[in-house]
């Protein structure tokens, strides 16, 4: 009875001390937990949906700061600013843009700044091509010395010539030039190596009247331009990106430097558009308007068959007309074209509908003119196309955006 006794209380003696230690481990724990963590401390942080794109471009931006702020101050970078935790803001202005968040829990306060992080392009619209259509016939001029073929004025040629250029005046401080249309009148791809050729933009040197700084340029397959004459087709090229220009400007292409290879493009007729536009860029990289450098027997006076594809930051479009009886409404259009003429000469016209690149695909004839007529376009891609009508005296040509 005696040893039993004192096992029980040894145990009793061990189970109250085991006890008692996991009761102050806890209450320890408990303590610390209390006392020891430290409060959260404040960061400010954010982000955002987007941080590029066309004017106008609306972000919407996302708090991600830590430490429970309790105040939010936004600078956007273009003047607007607000205090609410998740704004929306729109830029309605192209430029590169500082975002500033600056937050606080009533006690401290921290800002975070994040440099160029939202950048707005121009939003150009009401594309159209410049230069186009070209007064008919249009034509290329040979080189002949004692008889024997040296070339062509537009084109390769002994001369070494390297480039065929046009000039386009410009007063707009919105344009950009998207891409060209060309019209090549004669190709031969004699060598087996298939070379892409330039296309370039230049500003105009008002000191020098020349090309003067690139703008930018594009390349395009040489064999692909060979394709689009044997097709009868012009030849479209586009910028990556749009070039902006603010005044007058050069567009052109590089000749083929392969031996055997041959590209010429078609121009007018001498002095059908005064004064000259077209220049060459000579062997020895210098360039010269075509007036200058041809004047026996004839002076040459020429307009190159180059198109820019050029847009606005406007949203309407320029309409260019090879004469004055009919008007097109709206234009842009997201289907239905109003064709408008009180005149009789607009009795039996008919149209053409033509792709950016050339290809017919409409044609017909007015019902209901003089007066006026809807022509349906909703079935055709977005983009921009010309609408040629034809009347027994004159062609007219309407650049039509279709959305």
């Amino acid at each position: 009875m005696k040893r039993l006794y004192l096992s029980i209380l040894f145990a009793f003696i061990v189970t109250g001390a085991f006890a008692q230690q996991i009761s102050r481990d806890v209450n320890v724990v408990a303590v610390k937990t209390i006392t020891n963590i430290p409060a959260r401390s404040l960061e400010a942080n954010f982000t955002c949906d987007v941080t590029t794109g066309v004017a106008p471009l609306t972000v919407h931006f996302t708090d991600q700061s830590t430490g429970n702020p309790t105040s939010w101050l936004w600078s956007f970078g273009d003047g607007g600013t607000d205090s609410v935790q998740n704004p929306i803001h729109t830029y309605t202005s192209n430029g590169i843009y500082t975002v500033k968040l600056t937050i606080s829990d009533g006690i401290q306060i921290y800002a975070l700044e994040k440099k160029d992080y939202i950048t707005v392009t121009p939003n150009y619209t009401g594309c159209d091509t410049l230069h186009y259509p070209l007064p008919e016939p249009l034509t290329y001029y040979s080189l002949l010395k004692n008889n024997i073929p040296q070339g062509y004025v537009s084109g390769n040629n002994l001369f070494g010539d390297k480039a065929i250029a046009d000039y386009f005046d410009n007063s707009s401080n919105d344009l950009a030039i998207r891409g060209a249309i060309f019209e090549f009148a004669y190709t031969k791809h004699s060598s087996l190596v298939n070379e892409s050729l330039m296309v370039k933009a230049w500003a105009y040197d008002s000191i020098k009247q020349q090309p003067g700084e690139m703008l930018g340029s594009a390349t395009i397959p040489f064999a692909d331009i060979v394709q689009d004459v044997a097709a009868f087709q012009p030849t479209q090229v586009n910028f990556t990106e749009p070039l902006p220009v603010s005044g007058p400007f050069f567009l052109g292409i590089y000749l083929p430097e392969n031996t055997g290879d041959t590209l010429v493009v078609w121009t007018t007729k001498t002095a059908a558009i005064n004064p000259n536009s077209g220049w060459v860029l000579q062997s020895n990289n210098e360039w010269a308007p075509y007036d200058s450098l041809y004047k026996n027997p004839i002076e040459l006076i020429l307009t190159n068959a180059i198109y820019p594809i050029v847009c606005h930051t406007s949203n309407s479009v320029k309409e260019h007309t090879g004469g004055k009886v009919f008007s097109i409404s709206p234009n842009p259009t997201s289907g239905l074209l109003r064709v408008e003429s009180r005149l009789p000469e607009a009795k039996t016209a008919r149209y053409e509908l033509i792709t950016a690149t050339g290809e017919k695909i409409r044609s017909g004839s007015f019902n209901t003119l003089p007066g006026s007529e809807l022509l349906d376009l909703g079935a055709c891609k977005a983009g921009m196309y010309f609408l040629k009508i034809f009347t027994s005296s004159a062609i007219e040509v309407k650049r039509i955006i279709i959305k």
